[in-house]
C-alpha cells in the first residue's frame, strides 16, 4: 500500500464549498457561452489595465489565430503560406490541426498550429516593458485520433511555467475549447511563449496579448466539465489524478480538495503536496448512479485562498456508477500482454512493460514474458488473452492486490505453458486472501503444452482489498489472465444488539439528509428538511454549465419540515444541481426537470 502524504476528510470544509457553489457563475474557465463573460471576467479579477481599463479588446496589442486563416478585426492569419512572424520554425515543422467545431471560443479555436518539429514551439513578441496580460486557447478535435495522454506538454511564460504536463483532452474532453491567462512582467523587450512537448506534440489555438495585470492567480486544476465526466461499475475503485499548477505561487502552497458534495458514495482525496494529489472514489454494490449520476468536484487553492473568479482553480464534474449484478466481472487483466481484449461491460486491460497492471507489485521491475502458440481453448476466457504471459523473474513474490468492497468473490487464473515439455519443471504456489489454493501448483500436470488451463477459487473481501500471490517454488510464477467475478454480498450472522446500545449520534447524522420530491420535477418541488425549522429557507438550480437558472427564498416565522417551490416553465428539462441553504449550511441535490 502506498504511504500517503495527507489524507483529507470525506467532510469538504464549509469555507471551500461555500466557495466552490459562488464559483458556479462566475469562473471562466468552466463556462461554455461566448468570450463576452471572459472580458466581464477580466475587469471583475482586479485587472489593471495601461490606458483605458474600460475597453479591454481595444487595447490588444496581438491576437494570432494559430493554424488558421480568419483575420476578423485586430486577429493575425497564421498558415502554411502566410506563417506568423513571431513564432520559430514558422513554416519548417508546420502543421495545422481542426480544432472544436462547436461551444464557445468561435472560428479562432476552429484551428490549431501543432509542432510537428523536433523543436519546442517558441513564440516571441516585441513588446515594451511592462505588464501584459497573455490569454492562451486550445481545442481538439475528436476526429484527430488522439487519446488522453497522447498529446502532454509544458507551457512556459516569460520562463515561468504557466501548463505542467497539460493534456487537452484530460481538461476539456473532445470538442470543448479551453482557455488561460496569466499576467507577467516583461523587462528585456520580449515576451516569450514556449511549449514544450512531454509526449506527443504540442498545440495552440490562439493567442492574445493584452496590456494589464492580474492581482492575483489562483492555480490551475487538471480538469474542468467537460474532462471530469468519469464512468464506473460498482466494486471497482475509480482514481483520478489531479495536478495544479500555480503561476504566481511556490508549489508547497498548493492545496487540493474534491469529492461527491452528496458524500453518497465512498471517497477519500490525497494530497501528496506540490499541487499533486489523487481523488479515489469507491463505490459500493448499493450504489449505481442510473443514468444522471453523482456530482463530483475538484479544486486548488493557494495560500491566498480562492478567488470566486478563479480562471481554472476548480471544476464540477460527473461520475455515473454503472450496476454490477452477481457472477459479473468486477476486474480484467490480459498479464503479460499489450492487446487489451474487448469483452462486454468489462475488457481485459493491458499488462506491459512500460505500461505494468497498476495492481501487480512487481510492475515493471522482474517483468518477463512469454509468448504461447494456443490451438485450442477450453476455459471460459477469450483466446486472445492467451498470446502472452507474465512471468515473475524477480526474488519476491508477485503479488496481485484488487481494490474491493467487501464481499464474496470468484478469482478466475488462467495459466498456459509453451516454455517447458515436462511436469515438475515450472512448480509454485496460489495464495488468495491469505489462504493457499493452490499447492505446489504445476500447469503441465493437469494440461498439455500450448492448451489453457482456468482454475476458479471462492473467496470473500473483509478488509477492502483482495490480495493473490504467487509464490515460487521451482523456475518462475506465470499467470496468463485474471478475472475478479463478484459472487454476492458477504452474509454475516445477525448479532443481537446490547440493551444499553445509544444510536442517537447516529440518528442524528442520519437525519442530516435533505430530500427533494417529486424527482423528477415539473412545475414545483418540496423540499424536505431534516428537521422542523423557522426562518427562510433558498434554493438555487444550476445547470449542466454552472449557470444559476432559477433562484427562490421562502421566508416564514413557522416551524416546518417542508417548503415549497414554484419552478418556472421557462426552465428547460435537462439535469440540474439545486442548493438548498436553511442560513446555516449548504446541501446539494440533484434534481430531474421534466
Amino acid at each position: 500500500m502506498k504511504n500517503y502524504v495527507s489524507i483529507l476528510s470525506k467532510e469538504v470544509p464549509g469555507c471551500l464549498v461555500l466557495l466552490f457553489v459562488i464559483c458556479f457563475a462566475s469562473s471562466y474557465a468552466q463556462d461554455k457561452d461566448d468570450l463576452s463573460i471572459y472580458y466581464q471576467h477580466l475587469k471583475s479579477a482586479g485587472i489593471q489595465e495601461a490606458g483605458r481599463q474600460e475597453s479591454m479588446m481595444s487595447s490588444y496589442l496581438y491576437r494570432i489565430n494559430a493554424g488558421g486563416w480568419e483575420t476578423p478585426g485586430t486577429w493575425e492569419a497564421d498558415t502554411w503560406h502566410n506563417p506568423s512572424p513571431y513564432v520559430n520554425n514558422s513554416e519548417i515543422g508546420y502543421s495545422s490541426a481542426n480544432g472544436n467545431s462547436g461551444g464557445w471560443g468561435g472560428f479562432f479555436t476552429e484551428k490549431s498550429r501543432v509542432n510537428a518539429s523536433l523543436e519546442d514551439m517558441e513564440w516571441d513578441f516585441p513588446v515594451a516593458n511592462g505588464s501584459y496580460i497573455v490569454s492562451l486557447y486550445f481545442a481538439e478535435n475528436p476526429y484527430t485520433f488522439q487519446t488522453i495522454g497522447s498529446r502532454v506538454f509544458d507551457v512556459v511564460v516569460e520562463g515561468k511555467k504557466a501548463l505542467d504536463d497539460f493534456d487537452i483532452l484530460r481538461y476539456s474532453g473532445d470538442n470543448f475549447a479551453a482557455g488561460f491567462f496569466v499576467s507577467v512582467n516583461v523587462s528585456d523587450g520580449n515576451l516569450d511563449i514556449d511549449f514544450i512537448t512531454e509526449k506527443g506534440s504540442s498545440l495552440i489555438s490562439a493567442i492574445e496579448i493584452a496590456p494589464g495585470s492580474i492581482n492575483d492567480i489562483d492555480p490551475f486544476i487538471n480538469y474542468n466539465a467537460h474532462g471530469l465526466v468519469f464512468t464506473v461499475r460498482e466494486g471497482v475503485e475509480l482514481r483520478i489524478p489531479l495536478k495544479a499548477i500555480d503561476f504566481d505561487s511556490p508549489a508547497d502552497s498548493i492545496t487540493l480538495a474534491g469529492g461527491l458534495p452528496s458524500n453518497e458514495v465512498p471517497y477519500e482525496l490525497y494530497d501528496y503536496g506540490g499541487g499533486v494529489g489523487e481523488l479515489v472514489i469507491k463505490p459500493g454494490y448499493n450504489d449505481a448512479s442510473g443514468e444522471f449520476g453523482y456530482g463530483l468536484y475538484v479544486l486548488a487553492e493557494d495560500e491566498n485562498g480562492i478567488l470566486t473568479d478563479c480562471n481554472a482553480c476548480w471544476a464540477f464534474g460527473e461520475v455515473i456508477v454503472l450496476d454490477t449484478p452477481e457472477d459479473s466481472a468486477v476486474y480484467r487483466v490480459n498479464a503479460g500482454d499489450w492487446l487489451p481484449v474487448s469483452s462486454p461491460l468489462t475488457p481485459w486491460d493491458e499488462d506491459t512493460y512500460s505500461k505494468p497492471s497498476t495492481y501487480v507489485n512487481s510492475a515493471a521491475i522482474g517483468f518477463a514474458t512469454a509468448s504461447h502458440t494456443v490451438m485450442t481453448n477450453p476455459t471460459d476466457a477469450p483466446s486472445g488473452v492467451f498470446f502472452k504471459s507474465r512471468v515473475d523473474n524477480s526474488f519476491n513474490d508477485m503479488t496481485w492486490e484488487f481494490p474491493l468492497p467487501d464481499g464474496n468473490y470468484i478469482v478466475k487464473l488462467y495459466f498456459v505453458e509453451s516454455n517447458f515439455n515436462l511436469p515438475g519443471q515450472r512448480v509454485f504456489d496460489v495464495a488468495v486472501e491469505g489462504a493457499v489454493a493452490l499447492s505446489y501448483f504445476d500447469i503441465l500436470s493437469e494440461t498439455a503444452k500450448n492448451v489453457p488451463l482456468q482454475k476458479n477459487i471462492t473467496t470473500n473481501v473483509t478488509d477492502g482489498s483482495l490480495s493473490i500471490v504467487f509464490e515460487d517454488r521451482v523456475a518462475n510464477p506465470i499467470i496468463a489472465a485474471i478475472e475478479v467475478t463478484y459472487n454476492g454480498p458477504v452474509v454475516v450472522p445477525p448479532v443481537a444488539p446490547e440493551l444499553d446500545l445509544n444510536a442517537s449520534n447516529a440518528n442524528k447524522q442520519l437525519l442530516r439528509e435533505v430530500s427533494v420530491k417529486p424527482n423528477p420535477v415539473q412545475d414545483r418541488m418540496t423540499v424536505v428538511l431534516p428537521e422542523a425549522i423557522k426562518g427562510e429557507v433558498s434554493i438555487r438550480l444550476f445547470d449542466s454549465n454552472n449557470q444559476v437558472r432559477y433562484q427562490s427564498a421562502d421566508a416564514s416565522s413557522f416551524e416546518r419540515e417542508e417548503v415549497q417551490f414554484y419552478i418556472s416553465q421557462q426552465i428547460p428539462p435537462g439535469v440540474y444541481y439545486a442548493e438548498i441553504s436553511d442560513g446555516v449550511s449548504k446541501h446539494y441535490v440533484k434534481v430531474l426537470k421534466r
